[in-house]
């Protein structure tokens, strides 16, 4: 199995996208159908850091996983190396976390994306800005406006997962034919 060929699949059909951070841009298709929108997880005053990763965790356990027609079979996320400050890092690896451990509770395939992978993908260059990106998603059809760059991430990571899925699918189907 490639690094980004998609496992086979588990109870759902959906296909979730997810640009994490303290603004979560999410996109999710399935059975013909798609939606996307932003979740933020801001840190309110005096709670405790762990509130926010409780947030997220409902949001997609719940609120998000019950919208997806057939549910969800693959999570495809940023896989961010680099963060601009120390609370970034802590922020994204625990949110990352969160997700694995929903990917390992829900039996959903959990697939890391790197940025530089996704990127070239939607736009044929590997490091395209995020003025490249947004006029990428508006080609295909999303109406984005550029204060809702965490959407345009997650739709170019929807993207290249729905690629990855269908590859996979049209192989898995050819072998079974034989």
């Amino acid at each position: 199995m490639s690094n980004h060929e998609a496992p086979h699949p588990k109870q759902g059909t959906g296909i979730l996208a997810l640009d994490i951070g303290t603004a979560t841009g999410w996109a999710w298709a399935s059975q013909s159908k798609m939606d996307y929108g932003l979740q933020s997880f801001p840190k309110r005053t005096g709670e405790h850091q762990g509130h926010r990763f409780r947030r997220m965790i409902s949001f997609m356990a719940g609120d998000l996983a019950e919208t997806i027609p057939g549910g969800i079979q693959a999570i495809y996320f940023e896989d961010v190396m680099f963060h601009a400050s120390q609370d970034a890092r802590h922020l994204y690896f625990g949110f990352r976390a969160c997700i694995e451990m929903l990917c390992a509770k829900h039996d959903w395939a959990c697939s890391p994306v790197s940025v530089p992978q996704w990127q070239k993908h939607l736009t044929g260059c590997g490091k395209p800005g995020k003025e490249r990106i947004l006029e990428c998603v508006q080609r295909i059809g999303y109406n984005i406006s550029p204060k809702q760059q965490d959407i345009a991430d997650a739709l170019g990571i929807l993207k290249f997962g729905l690629e990855i899925d269908h590859k996979t699918r049209l192989c898995r189907f050819s072998k079974e034919a034989k």
